[in-house]
C-alpha cells in the first residue's frame, strides 16, 4: 500500500535531476504504487485531482522516483507529458528512477 506523505526538504537535499526549487516527497509505505490496490488508486486519484487544481498556476510539475540513498543515481527513464494529455490517474504511475514532467508546452 502506498501513501502520499508531504515532507519539507532542504534545498541541499533536492535530487540533482529536479529543476524546480520546491520539493515534496511521496512515499510508498511498504511498497510501490500499483494499479491493483484500492488504497493506491485512492492516492493516485488524490494526486490527479491536486494536479488538475494547480495546473492553472504552474508552468510545469516535476516528479522523480528513487529509493532512499539513490536520489542522485543516473536516470533510467525520462517522460514528458502535457497537462492537457493527462487524462487518467494511472498515468501517474512512474518507474524507479524515472524523471516525469508535466508541462503546459502547447507550442510543440
Amino acid at each position: 500500500m502506498a501513501a502520499i506523505i508531504v515532507n519539507k526538504i532542504k534545498k541541499t537535499e533536492i535530487p540533482i535531476h529536479l529543476k524546480n526549487p520546491y520539493c515534496v516527497t511521496i512515499t510508498p509505505e511498504g511498497g510501490q504504487f500499483k494499479d491493483d490496490s484500492d488504497a493506491d488508486k485512492k492516492c493516485l486519484v488524490l494526486l490527479f485531482k491536486y494536479i488538475n487544481q494547480v495546473k492553472k498556476h504552474s508552468f510545469n510539475i516535476e516528479f522523480y522516483t528513487a529509493w532512499y540513498g539513490e536520489e542522485n543515481d543516473p536516470l533510467l527513464k525520462c517522460t514528458e507529458l502535457k497537462f492537457k494529455d493527462l487524462i487518467s490517474p494511472l498515468q501517474l504511475i512512474i518507474e524507479d528512477r524515472e524523471y516525469f514532467i508535466l508541462t503546459k508546452k502547447d507550442w510543440d
